[in-house]
């Protein structure tokens, strides 16, 4: 492999122990691309950035990798992973600084889709009640029979209610879905079960249930499009940075009371008069901002260079890494190899440079293509 980048995800399994995956994305000199599962690692005892590390290691030793060929690594938020001086990015920023080795590009990225805001925001005071309620349901199977029966008799277009699942930010988005339309089933059936929840019969506590459902809609359309099988860190990137603005433009209208691209809240208020305070639901969207900005702020670093690798033809040579602009003029001045971007694919057009004419554009393309630019489910 010329280059190599690495994603690391760690969750605890139904018995406790810690579960290290580390993918492995690599590109070489023909611009092959090979992505794999390199490694499952079962931690007991402490999971410390220490810890992950050594398995680290480990594994690129196993795989007979060079660290100078690590062009990026890709974590969650957890600290243990991203702190700068006992989690893991610190344990490897040393390992780099031994080596002399500098530009190794860390991505607070999203491997689950439940890290991708879930934990950025405080939603407890909407998600808890739901989540005892859903409890209430479908811990007994006798309730759960009798709401099923009730929904049937009431004619509802669902059948019945999803359990919500902590580790998949896509099933909190269709259990507050699904429990948002079915809001007033629910609270007839757990009033003939004397199980009394005044959040059902609270505007307020609605008015955040309802936001909620639009907030986790985008998010989930948010998810997908990172799910591309084939982006690039260019996707990738375009991909975040058209969200922060979405973010910026919700905020803008939320200030002014449009709620145009929140459907269900603005059906909510509308049903109520509008007199509903949008504290907490600035706040969300405020947090998510913070969120996004915060997060992937390793890549708006490199944006130049994102913005060299997706198009050299439009770039601003000055710009430019220094040891890249001779070659990029030269690629710029080339009509029938502008006239092949046009036409291909991005990783294609690059298999196309003569490593003799552009050495160095090949091989700082080689890099970026090694990072990885979609999120696993």
């Amino acid at each position: 492999m010329l280059w190599y980048s690495l994603a690391l995800d760690e969750s605890v399994d139904i018995s406790g122990t810690s579960q290290l995956l580390i993918f492995i994305r690599g590109v070489d000199e023909n611009i092959s691309i090979t992505e794999e599962l390199a490694s499952v690692c079962s931690i007991h005892g402490t999971t410390t950035g220490k810890d992950i590390f050594d398995e680290l290691e480990q594994t690129i030793s196993d795989y007979n990798l060079e660290w100078e060929k690590l062009s990026c690594v890709t974590i969650d938020g957890a600290k243990n992973m991203a702190g700068s001086k006992k989690g893991l990015v610190g344990q490897i920023t040393n390992k780099l600084e031994e080596l002399h080795i500098s530009n190794t590009l860390f991505i607070h990225c999203i491997l689950h889709q439940h890290a991708l805001c879930a934990k950025a925001l405080n939603i407890s005071c909407v998600l808890n009640p739901v989540i005892r309620i859903i409890n209430f349901v479908r811990g007994s199977s006798l309730n759960h029979r009798q709401f099923k029966v009730l929904l049937d008799d009431f004619g509802s277009e669902y059948f019945d209610l999803p359990y919500y699942t902590a580790v998949r930010w896509l099933s909190c988005g269709n259990v507050l879905n699904r429990f948002y339309k079915l809001r007033s089933e629910i609270d007839i059936f757990l009033t003939s079960k004397n199980n009394y929840y005044p959040e059902l019969s609270d505007l307020a506590w609605l008015s955040k249930l309802s936001f909620l459902v639009d907030v986790t809609t985008h998010m989930n359309e948010l998810n997908l499009k990172l799910q591309g099988k084939e982006n690039l860190i260019c996707d990738f990137y375009r991909i975040i940075k058209a969200f922060r603005q979405k973010l910026m433009l919700f905020e803008s209208q939320l200030g002014v009371r449009q709620f145009s691209h929140f459907s269900c809240f603005k059906s909510f208020c509308e049903a109520n008069c509008n007199e509903i305070d949008i504290t907490f639901q600035i706040g969300i969207i405020k947090e998510l901002k913070h969120h996004f900005l915060h997060k992937f702020s390793e890549l708006d670093k490199i944006e130049s260079d994102i913005i060299l690798f997706e198009n050299p033809f439009s770039c601003n040579v000055e710009n430019v890494q220094h040891e890249l602009q001779l070659e990029v003029i030269d690629l710029q001045s080339n009509e029938q190899l502008k006239d092949c971007h046009r036409r291909t694919k991005l990783a294609e057009f690059y298999e196309y440079l003569k490593d003799d004419e552009f050495p160095r554009l090949k091989n700082f393309a080689i890099k970026m293509i090694s990072i990885f630019g979609t999120t696993y489910q």
